[in-house]
């Protein structure tokens, strides 16, 4: 297998819910020349703006694995990519689909350690862990993913959008503060990591909020954590005196959401 290409790595905006690497160029069918095609990274806010100049990620790492879901190659894009706009071509003799797992922000990150496979290794031994289930981020990893999947003799340009994999949730209640009290709260519903398709998956957890008060309420710290349907209990010292597992008022079940924050307050 020959692969012809060029590596970089890449910075994205903190603030962005939506990124994406839009490649273009058709894979040959013949097996002979295999499977090629080019790509360069955008970067786009939420209104499809592309705002690649301001990028602030660190980098993306790219895992590309073959028509049998098998990894075979694996690079790292950076700053120079982006914000110079390179065009990166990739050949590949021999293979004639690939999928190609995009990260981004995972290297040196506190929050998640990304499980590389070796060569060779099905796709299902990519994810991402979460460290968070037993230490609470309290500041964004800002995490980004995408994936795609690109065929020979496809001509149409083709895009991984990248979108950021955490939401964020505060909780809280009114309430007058006596002395020696203590509360906190528990959320459940939570997953320590994440699949090749970007979803919570893995084993079950709780995360443990402590309160703090101030000005007549009880408030945890804006904390980050995997998308999916959540339970919140709350406790005063080790006592269970509230659940709630949806709004009171419209009936919907409280959900973390991607890229955007959830306020939960007891009644």
């Amino acid at each position: 297998m020959r692969r012809d290409l060029i590596s970089y790595s890449l910075k994205f905006p903190t603030l962005l819910l939506f990124c994406c690497l839009v490649l273009s160029g058709c894979g040959k069918s013949d097996k002979e020349d295999g499977l090629s095609f080019s790509f360069q990274v955008k970067v786009l806010n939420l209104q499809g703006k592309d705002i690649t100049p301001a990028c602030e990620v660190e980098e993306i790492r790219l895992y590309f694995f073959d028509e049998n879901d098998k990894l075979f190659d694996k690079q790292i894009l950076d700053e120079s990519s982006i914000t110079q706009e390179f065009l990166h071509a990739y050949v590949y003799e021999g293979v004639n689909r690939t999928t190609i797992v995009a990260w981004g922000n995972t290297a040196g990150n506190k929050a998640v350690s990304l499980v590389e496979p070796e060569m060779g290794a099905p796709l299902s031994d990519l994810y991402l862990q979460l460290t968070f289930a037993s230490h609470p981020i309290y500041s964004s990893p800002m995490i980004y993913y995408g994936k795609q999947t690109i065929t020979a003799g496809k001509l149409s340009p083709i895009v991984i959008e990248m979108k950021l994999l955490l939401g964020d949730l505060k909780v809280g209640f009114y309430a007058d503060a006596g002395e020696g009290e203590n509360y906190t709260c528990q959320v459940s519903g939570l997953y320590d990591r994440i699949n090749n398709d970007g979803e919570p998956d893995g084993e079950a957890f709780n995360c443990t909020l402590p309160l703090h008060y101030s000005s007549g309420k009880w408030e945890s710290e804006k904390v980050y954590l995997p998308s999916g349907q959540i339970k919140v209990d709350l406790y005063q010292d080790d006592e269970l005196i509230r659940s709630m597992s949806e709004d009171t008022d419209t009936g919907r079940p409280f959900m973390i959401e991607t890229g955007h924050e959830t306020i939960i307050v007891f009644p």
